[in-house]
């Protein structure tokens, strides 16, 4: 028994072990995004808060709702983009797009980002 159990821990902790290791290029991407983040806005649209960053670029914007009291679809965020930035926006539904029923009027106060706050959307801009 004893040599199940310590066999079972340690290919837990190897298994544990063996997650995706972000390449240089992620990591690198991943500060460029937490750094323009840092730069975001605060703005209302349609009476709610929402905050936002635009890279500069004008390529992308990320947008996220101000706060979870309230439900906003993709064509909110679209529009906060349009209203902040005067480009033409796409919201990039990630794998949502592969779910069934959803297009621009899905609510997405469900869906959650770090620590239970509002995700973090981002939208591809055209200027």
């Amino acid at each position: 028994m004893k040599r199940v159990t310590s066999t079972v821990l340690m290919l837990a902790a190897f298994l544990a072990g063996c997650g995706d290791v972000p390449t240089a290029a992620e990591t690198q991407a991943q500060a460029k995004t937490d750094a323009g983040w840092a730069t975001r806005e605060a703005v209302t649209y349609n009476g709610n808060p929402f905050e936002i960053a635009v890279n500069p670029e004008r390529t992308v914007a990320q947008v996220q709702a101000g706060n979870k009291n309230f439900s906003y679809t993709p064509n909110d965020v679209e529009a906060v983009a349009r209203s902040k930035t005067g480009c033409k926006p796409k919201f990039e539904a990630g794998v949502l797009a592969f779910m069934g029923g959803f297009d621009g009027t899905a609510d997405l106060k469900i869906v959650k980002g770090k620590n239970n706050q509002p995700f973090r959307w981002s939208v591809s801009l055209t200027c």
